[in-house]
């Protein structure tokens, strides 16, 4: 093992005995640490493919618990860590704020505190950013404010 035993907290869990996380990233690539096998450990066939696919868009398609997030953090886990993907140009985006913490909070265990230069936020959370770093070139101003039903009708 590459780091110190935690217990398997990611959805999906049940595809395979408790995960060892990587011990925080040190500067250099896991690859170079021994560590890319232990990236990919315990997820199955499809999951595995998913992961190690890291040219152009994958589609994960499953139910519940599947193990959706469990993929996609170690896909982009993997494509850091080999080096292939540069950590502040990776943008991962989810429905809920929850789903976007748990996510980030498995990359940091993942590959320790490179994963803070990515941008993982929601759907919404990504558009506002940028929308207000660039929105000038469209006349917006960047304090602007967005309003729901509610704010309008009050």
């Amino acid at each position: 093992m590459c780091g110190p035993e935690r217990p398997d907290t990611t959805e999906g869990g049940h595809h395979g005995a408790d995960f060892a996380v990587m011990p925080p990233y040190v500067g250099r690539p896991l690859a170079t640490m021994g560590c890319m096998d232990e990236l990919l450990e315990g997820l199955d066939d499809a999951q595995l493919a998913a992961a190690t696919a890291l040219e152009g868009p994958v589609r994960i398609i499953a139910g519940a618990g599947a193990g959706k997030t469990r993929t996609v953090t170690r896909r982009i886990a993997h494509a850091c860590a080999s080096g292939q993907w540069d950590a502040s140009r990776v943008l991962a985006v989810t429905f809920s704020v929850k789903a976007a913490a748990e996510m980030r909070e498995r990359l940091e265990g993942l590959i320790g505190p490179v994963a803070q230069r990515m941008w993982v936020s929601t759907f919404h959370s990504a558009c506002v950013r940028i929308l207000r770093r660039d929105g000038q070139s469209i006349g917006l101003a960047s304090g602007f404010s967005i309003y729901d039903t509610a704010d309008c009708e009050r």
